[in-house]
């Protein structure tokens, strides 16, 4: 999170964007977009997209979709290494069997 020394946010005109303890006392995290906190029933305003800590979740972390927390981040972030894999080793071949067919 995203704090002072003393564990509260800088004042609001310093603060980046993150997660900061909640100014309200709660020990719940709450967002902070540069302009605005975010509703802290989670109906208001949203972080962007991106990996953020889980604090519910023995601090993991957890991607945050724009509109819904993933399930199973671990499962997502391996899905998403997967993915690119697959993409590259797909753009190998394709240029492997480029390569070879210009020999011949």
């Amino acid at each position: 999170m995203n704090e002072t020394s003393d564990g509260m946010p800088p004042s609001h005109g310093a603060a980046t964007p993150g997660w900061y303890r909640d100014p309200a006392g709660t020990d719940v995290p709450v967002y902070w977009n540069g302009r605005e906190w975010a509703a802290r029933d989670q109906r208001g305003v949203f972080p962007p997209p991106g990996w953020y800590p889980d604090y519910s979740n023995g601090g993991k972390t957890a991607y945050w979709n724009g509109r819904e927390w993933s399930e199973d981040p671990q499962t997502l972030r391996t899905f998403l290494i997967v993915i690119g894999l697959v993409v590259a080793a797909f753009l190998f071949l394709v240029v492997f069997f480029g390569v070879l067919a210009l020999v011949k």
